[in-house]
């Protein structure tokens, strides 16, 4: 489980997240299962994360844990998140594929906060 800091809001809209950091004022969107990571960050470990993802779309274990681990590191370089100690939600046990097409996790970055503001009605 990762945590969120204090200085970072977001909120789901549709199947969007939106990120911001106060500290930057840098905002962030995550679409898709980017969305779906963030959105399962803060209950499950990396391992459960990329199991339940597995479970519901159409792609490897490998595959998915490295779209993980890569969407996770991205996070945690943008200071978004703060990561558990290693050993603490490693990834390990394989599951069945399903039929969902997977897509690569991405994190838009975004530096003009006013037209995040005006765009979601926030000012």
């Amino acid at each position: 489980m990762a945590v969120i800091p204090a200085r970072v809001i977001h909120e789901t809209i549709d199947d969007e997240v939106l990120i911001l950091n106060l500290d930057t004022g840098v905002y962030y969107t995550a679409t898709k299962v980017a969305a779906e990571i963030w959105n399962l960050l803060q209950d499950l470990s990396l391992d459960a994360i990329v199991v339940d993802l597995v479970r519901r779309y159409r792609s490897t274990r490998a595959a998915t844990e490295a779209a993980v681990q890569d969407f996770v590191a991205a996070l945690s370089a943008e200071s978004l998140i703060l990561l558990p100690a290693p050993g603490d939600g490693g990834v390990s046990a394989a599951v069945a594929m399903n039929e969902l097409p997977f897509s690569w996790p991405r994190l838009d970055r975004h530096s003009d906060l006013q037209r995040f503001l005006l765009l979601y009605g926030l000012t």
